[in-house]
């Protein structure tokens, strides 16, 4: 038997926490729309949490992954290169943090940062609309369907 991520979706009665970097609130915004509908299409609850950039949001997920209220987070923000280093360190680290919380608590982060050269790609990539490639869907889809393989292959494969 062979998981299908179109077919099974084990999503019945569980909660997300959202955080959400408010360092551009048009962006972010979007974002966020985009990941809730999703979420709504699958009747999955949510909580959001707002940050005011993208360095806060790994501190606030490892706290709401060690809060045990969640089966997924999603993690969503911007960060558009400026003329320093600055950039770079700031979306490194915060992947990098994203993903070892995610290791270590065997939970999924959908990983819905957008890490930019400018505003034109932050704005291309956070679009809404059933054409738009709207990336805090994709990362609320990411981590819907990692909870399902999981599932499934915990339930088919003991």
């Amino acid at each position: 038997m062979e998981y299908d991520k179109k077919k099974n979706k084990n999503t019945s009665g569980i909660s997300f926490g959202i955080v959400v970097s408010e360092y551009y609130p048009e962006i972010s915004d979007r974002l966020l729309s985009g990941a809730v509908e999703v979420l709504r299409l699958h009747s999955i609850k949510s909580e959001v949490y707002r940050v005011s950039g993208a360095w806060e949001v790994p501190f606030v997920t490892r706290v709401m992954v060690k809060s045990g209220k969640y089966r997924g987070i999603i993690a969503l923000g911007c960060v558009i290169r400026g003329e320093t280093s600055h950039f770079d360190y700031l979306c490194d680290h915060s992947a990098r943090a994203l993903m070892d919380i995610s290791m270590e608590f065997t939970l999924p982060i959908g990983f819905g940062i957008l890490t930019v050269e400018n505003e034109g790609q932050a704005i291309a990539r956070s679009q809404l609309g059933p054409n738009a490639r709207n990336k805090g869907a994709e990362a609320a889809e990411a981590v819907i369907s990692a909870i399902d393989a999981v599932s499934y292959s915990v339930i088919s494969n003991p």
